[in-house]
């Protein structure tokens, strides 16, 4: 029954009447009996056929997405393959890309004075999970007497093709990383950048675990948690995501999902939380 073709089909059909047909010359009973058993299959028969048919169906789906999904990224690929290449040249590029992620416990140095000099940061990923999902972009402020002095932000190339689900947050392409450059190049700069000044962020620990992932120890900076000030001082608010902030505060309207933006409003929201 696992292979039943429209051939078996019109054959079960034809034998199904004949047969009792020439029964019927030996014994009438017997084939009214062989003609009723017929009768009662033939649903029987026809959704298992319906059936084998769907399973063709979806097998068939399966193979064609399965090729899709081979020739859509072989640039990232590539890219990726490069990365190891790469990190067998470079051991310091190794420590910093190879992602060990066992037994690892992020402790946070919170700090609960307002802060005049401070760096803000964000990233975009390509997912929720630390261990799984990767960093497609990551920005930074320098914050000096309240003032923006300086900012960094790059776009990187995770190695990976981008989740659907995940462009529709942040609006970042596979084609806008293909040719940006990788964690491990991008890590080092942005480590020399926030130095070891005191880290703001909106949920801050999402960010946090994602960048020590790809450290062999977990960064100690003192922080400062947007989200986090703010359900103590506007309780009253429905939530306190970063765009919930933005509208209480008045301080327009956020066009984008992305880390330097993110960062802008994130450094308004801490600042106006001061006067709280």
């Amino acid at each position: 029954m696992k292979n039943i073709k429209i051939k078996h089909v019109i054959l079960y059909l034809i034998l199904g009447f004949i047969i009792p047909i020439l029964i019927g010359f030996i014994s009438v009973d017997v084939a009214a009996a062989l003609l009723l058993i017929y009768l009662i299959s033939i649903p029987v028969f026809i959704v298992l056929f319906i059936r084998n048919k769907l399973k063709e169906s979806k097998k068939k789906t399966n193979a064609e997405d399965s090729k899709t999904n081979i020739e859509i990224p072989k640039i990232l690929i590539n890219k990726k393959e490069n990365i190891k290449k790469e990190n067998k040249q470079s051991p310091k590029q190794i420590s910093i890309y190879k992602r060990n992620l066992k037994d690892r416990k992020n402790k946070y140095n919170y700090i609960n004075k307002d802060l005049k000099n401070y760096i803000v940061i964000d990233t975009e990923t390509t997912g929720l999970s630390a261990q799984r999902d990767h960093i497609i972009e990551i920005s930074a402020l320098k914050i000096k007497k309240g003032k923006i002095i300086d900012n960094y932000t790059s776009l990187v190339n995770p190695g990976i093709m981008i989740p659907k689900s995940s462009i529709k947050i942040h609006g970042i392409t596979d084609d806008m990383v293909v040719d940006a450059p990788t964690i491990d190049q991008v890590l080092p700069e942005f480590l020399d950048f926030i130095g070891n000044q005191p880290l703001i962020g909106h949920n801050l620990s999402f960010d946090l675990r994602f960048i020590n992932s790809y450290l062999n120890e977990n960064i100690n900076h003192s922080i400062a948690d947007t989200m986090l000030i703010a359900r103590k001082k506007l309780g009253f608010l429905p939530n306190h995501k970063l765009i919930t902030l933005i509208d209480y505060f008045e301080l327009g309207q956020s066009q984008e999902h992305r880390s330097l933006s993110d960062c802008i409003y994130t450094y308004k929201v801490y600042e106006k939380l001061k006067q709280e």
